[in-house]
């Protein structure tokens, strides 16, 4: 099984560190921030922690796994699922994970409309918010 993340930040490397725990022997990633001088190191530290191999691109991220998890925050979930959707097909599995804020029903649906469109599939993704206060419950689905 090959699993790839969208986004390796804070939440993508610690659920790939616990993947890797549990036998997961390939794991991808691609970070539009790995270049970064501020954010790159700590993104590549990560990888290395975690034993993941960071890709130059959600292309690429696509060609090397089956699996794919996108983590990356609310405010680039639209931008991420655009980038990766025209590299899936039928053998992919797509998870969209983020934590959506107040308006994370509208957000996550959009987002699964892009994935829809760009790929003719449909996905469902799982919504996490900070709090039982936005109005929607912890793990609902668009």
């Amino acid at each position: 099984m090959t699993v790839g993340f969208i986004g390796f930040g804070e939440a993508g490397s610690t659920i790939a560190g616990g993947l890797a725990e549990a036998g997961v022997d390939r794991i991808f990633a691609f970070d539009i921030a790995v270049d970064d001088g501020r954010l790159g190191p700590t993104i590549r530290q990560r990888a290395a922690r975690t034993g993941a191999i960071l890709v130059e691109s959600p292309a690429a991220l696509a060609q090397a796994c089956d699996i794919l998890i996108s983590t990356v925050t609310s405010s680039s979930a639209l931008d991420a699922a655009t980038a990766i959707a025209p590299f899936l097909d039928r053998r992919h599995q797509l998870n969209l994970r983020s934590h959506f804020g107040p308006d994370g029903p509208r957000t996550a649906a959009d987002v699964a409309a892009v994935v829809a469109r760009l790929t003719g599939q449909p996905a469902k993704p799982t919504l996490r918010g900070m709090s039982g206060s936005e109005g929607w419950p912890e793990g609902s689905t668009a």
